[in-house]
């Protein structure tokens, strides 16, 4: 998590360029290339979350996870009272950081309560957000609105496997045909492209492990071939899933 505390500056996730201007929140998931622009002074205070953290509160939020997971950008102008929030919970634990000493045990205590709550913060605006989207449509929207968040965590939590369209589709309870539409409605995607952006999402903190090859990544993460898998990711980042590994370990 990035935060802006000086003036503007461009960040680049995955290739893709971000203006960030003073308060805005930056969110970069696991696996993700990022960097700021060259020729920038960027005064910026960045948080770090080791996985076992973000696993819990993936399991703590269950199908509100993807809200998270979604998140890029929260911008000040837009939102400046959760940035406001955020940014003050975020130097108490840059504060407990430069304060820890020979009581390591209760500053570490101290720091994951001050995660958990930053985490609480930022989870319940984002559920507020979708809430009042919900609210504000008709009730059959809304019942497809959850449908489709459940088809995206199923997907999520299965994509390592051989799923179809009819196993999601069966899942939530709708024809192939009508979900398949409904699904690039919601999601702006195709599920075969969704599934595939899942697959590499889980192959990219495959490829993290130094002790696993690259083919055993694309497949344990549920791509068929490594054909299919090194144009996927190419496609995607950039760069060769080799070329990945190698800037990932800082090589």
């Amino acid at each position: 998590m990035v935060f802006l505390i000086g003036k503007e500056i461009t960040y680049t996730v995955n290739g893709k360029e971000h203006q960030l201007h003073q308060g805005d929140f930056l969110f970069i998931w696991p696996g993700e290339l990022h960097a700021v622009l060259p020729n920038q002074q960027p005064d910026i205070l960045i948080c770090q979350f080791n996985s076992l953290l973000l696993d819990t509160i993936k399991m703590l939020l269950k199908s509100n996870y993807m809200l998270l997971r979604d998140l890029r950008l929260i911008s000040h102008l837009e939102c400046p009272k959760i940035c406001e929030t955020m940014a003050s919970q975020l130097y108490i634990i840059k504060k407990i950081c430069r304060k820890k000493g020979k009581h390591n045990s209760l500053s570490d205590m101290h720091m994951c309560i001050e995660l958990f709550k930053l985490f609480t913060t930022l989870c319940s605006f984002l559920i507020e957000e979708s809430d009042k989207k919900v609210f504000s449509g008709s009730v059959q929207a809304n019942e497809a609105t959850q449908k489709i968040i459940a088809a995206c965590n199923y997907i999520s939590n299965n994509c390592s496997r051989d799923i179809s369209l009819e196993d999601a589709a069966s899942y939530v309870g709708f024809s192939k045909y009508y979900f398949s539409r409904l699904f690039r409605e919601y999601t702006g995607v195709s599920f075969v492209d969704y599934v595939a952006e899942q697959r590499l999402h889980y192959a990219e903190v495959l490829l993290g492990n130094p002790q696993l090859n690259i083919t055993d990544a694309a497949l344990q993460a549920g791509f068929g071939s490594i054909s299919t898998f090194n144009r996927i990711f190419k496609q995607k980042k950039g760069c060769t899933p080799s070329e990945f590994r190698a800037l990932f370990q800082g090589k």
